[in-house]
């Protein structure tokens, strides 16, 4: 019988070779600890965080939640049509970043100008609804039959005009748009993550309470009752919530653009930044 030398297996305290199960079992734990499944949890959550997949998903769910929301408003079918086209909406913006995240440069470039348009539109519709919320405050308290008249007929529609062309590119193209063209970096990332919960919730707090009411106070032809009267006065004072919402996306997204400018190297999607300087 051939015998097996004994310099195959590793040795025990007393010498002897140990046996065959044993030195198994050294392999196998040491191929458990190699694996790639077996990652600490955190860096396990550092790849899943650098994966834009993961913020496909926020914005296709942030678009969907507005797109049925704002569907709400005609009735349950047209919910059902607003979220799907919401959805699709959020895809379609996740393959257009992921073409313009490519090149570094370019991503760069998209990123500054999305973050700085974002910090314009946000101050422009900040500044337009304090201006509307004091109006519509003074003649509440000092007018009330004015408050139908600012919202009634041609001046309501110019006074609703500056929300309909700030709010519309906000909440569809650029902050979900941020969020995709930062997801990389992660010091921008968490501030872009929370302008758009922030305002997701604020909008779709929006279409769900807000604007049924306008519209219905807006398209009566009889004065408003004391009773909508006193509604349109707590309207207006959670009105001010909103506003703060909007001010403080302003200031997410200012801040984002001005560390985001301040980032002297990309990162690249999947790997986290100490991966990336251990490879240069």
């Amino acid at each position: 019988m051939p015998h097996t030398p004994e310099r195959d297996f590793p040795r025990g305290d007393g010498g002897e070779p140990d046996s065959i199960l044993s030195h198994l079992d050294l392999r196998s734990r040491q191929v458990e600890q190699c694996s790639p499944l077996r990652k600490p949890t955190h860096e396990r959550t550092d790849l899943m965080l650098n994966d834009n997949r993961t913020a496909s998903l926020l914005v296709i769910a942030a678009t969907t939640l507005i797109g049925a929301t704002s569907g709400s408003l005609g009735g349950a079918s047209f919910a059902l049509v607003g979220a799907a086209a919401g959805a699709l909406w959020g895809l379609g913006l996740a393959v257009v970043a992921s073409r313009l995240t490519r090149s570094p440069a370019r991503r760069r470039r998209w990123a500054n100008g999305t973050l700085f348009a974002s910090a314009v539109i946000g101050g422009l519709i900040t500044g337009v609804g304090f201006l509307s919320l004091l109006m519509q405050n003074a003649a509440l308290s000092s007018q009330p039959e004015l408050f139908a008249a600012m919202i009634r007929g041609a001046v309501g529609s110019a006074e609703a005009l500056p929300f309909y062309l700030f709010n519309t590119p906000l909440e569809w193209i650029l902050i979900p748009g941020a969020l995709l063209l930062t997801w990389s970096v992660p010091e921008v990332r968490r501030l872009t993550l929370v302008a758009l919960v922030v305002w997701t919730a604020h909008r779709v707090w929006t279409y769900v309470h807000f604007v049924p009411l306008i519209i219905e106070w807006s398209e009566a032809a009889a004065p408003m009752t004391p009773g909508e009267l006193d509604q349109a006065r707590t309207w207006v004072n959670l009105s001010w919530i909103r506003n703060g919402a909007d001010l403080a996306t302003l200031i997410l997204v200012l801040l984002a653009g001005f560390r985001h400018a301040g980032t002297s190297s990309h990162v690249v999607p999947g790997i986290n930044r100490t991966q990336s300087v251990a490879r240069s």
